[in-house]
């Protein structure tokens, strides 16, 4: 229990959204190579994110379209499944 609280608090703490992040790290760690957990961190995710969002902004700028909260909903729901390697068996 104590390991998932740090988990949670650390990510709060980074300012980013526990459940997004965690998502995302189960998403990646099956096929990720133990020597490059650091990738894995919040800090890391938040930067990705941020990158992401920079890069949607930019093109909606090209393009003149306004981005609404839906938008940056999308930006983060994009960001889960971009990199999503999880394979499913039922």
């Amino acid at each position: 229990m104590a390991i998932a609280y740090t988990l949670i608090e650390t990510a709060k703490l980074n300012k980013v959204d526990p459940q997004a992040w965690l998502t995302w790290v189960l998403a990646q760690i099956a096929d990720h190579k133990i020597t490059r957990l650091g990738e894995l961190t919040p800090w890391r995710y938040a930067a990705q994110a941020a990158k992401q969002s920079r890069s949607v902004r930019r093109q909606s700028a090209l393009t003149g379209r306004v981005l609404s909260n839906v938008d940056s909903v999308d930006i983060t729901a994009n960001l889960k499944l971009k990199n999503q390697t999880c394979r499913r068996s039922f």
